[in-house]
């Protein structure tokens, strides 16, 4: 099903008052699982299948003391509450990103108990060309059809 931007960005609004919500409860780290899938399709069973991959990456990895999925037409969304330290949780996110070529369609952030983001050291690369993804996806330069390609290819590798 194709989704629209409005339903996008409602889905971020949402996630945001998730994230707080979450936060407030639990006072501990959080790690929040959604996939950079472009375009309109944001659910098939090839995506629900490497998003459960990234869950059980999660699960296996990192000392979590609750757990909330979503599964809705405009993603998939995993919030971790975790037991550890932020930036403990932040190197194990970006192992699991880093571990194959599929799980750079992981996006795993982590927020620490201020609900601050953590960033990474070093940029993400393009799925298409390597160099530096933001831009790439600001100017647009590989197109939608190429990148929908792309990911399909990469979702195989999790088949």
């Amino acid at each position: 099903m194709s989704v629209t931007l409005e339903q996008v960005l409602a889905a971020r609004e949402n996630r945001a008052a998730t994230q707080r919500r979450l936060l407030g409860k639990y006072g501990k780290p959080l790690v929040c699982l959604t996939m950079n899938i472009p375009g309109e399709e944001k659910t098939a069973p090839e995506i629900a299948h490497a998003f459960d991959h990234g869950c059980n990456a999660l699960r296996e990895s990192l000392p979590i003391v609750y757990e909330e999925i979503l599964r809705a037409e405009t993603g998939y969304e995993a919030f971790f509450v975790c037991d550890c330290a932020a930036e403990s949780a932040k190197k194990t996110a970006m192992q699991i990103e880093e571990a194959t070529p599929a799980g750079r369609l992981f996006d795993i952030d982590v927020l620490n108990e201020a609900g601050e983001k953590l960033s990474r050291p070093e940029m993400r690369k393009c799925i298409i060309c390597g160099g530096p993804v933001s831009v790439c996806s600001r100017s647009r330069a590989h197109g939608l059809p190429a990148l929908e390609a792309k990911v399909k290819e990469l979702l195989l590798e999790f088949q």
